[in-house]
């Protein structure tokens, strides 16, 4: 059996998938949050990422990573799989 992957306070447990807003800045103006979804199999094996959304307009990639997160069944994966609709 795998284990919790964590990302910041995102996790995931062996067989399920979560999804949550990393902070990647931060300064007395702003905060920066990027999207990211993690699909943890019940099984150990590779971890892959995905990304999309490089460009504000670029929504088929944006649209295919959130698809893809949805259709991915973490009891039927083996490894990690990794998402960021949006760069």
């Amino acid at each position: 059996m795998t284990e919790a992957i964590r990302i910041q306070d995102i996790e995931a447990k062996p067989g399920t998938k979560n999804f949550g807003y990393m902070k990647v800045h931060e300064d007395p103006t702003m905060n920066i949050n990027m999207p990211l979804g993690i699909v943890n199999g019940i099984e150990p094996g590779p971890t892959l990422a995905i990304t999309g959304g490089l460009y504000g307009t670029l929504y088929p990639t944006m649209e295919a990573v959130i698809r893809t997160y949805n259709k991915i069944d973490p009891q039927k994966l083996k490894g990690v799989l990794l998402t960021v609709p949006v760069i």
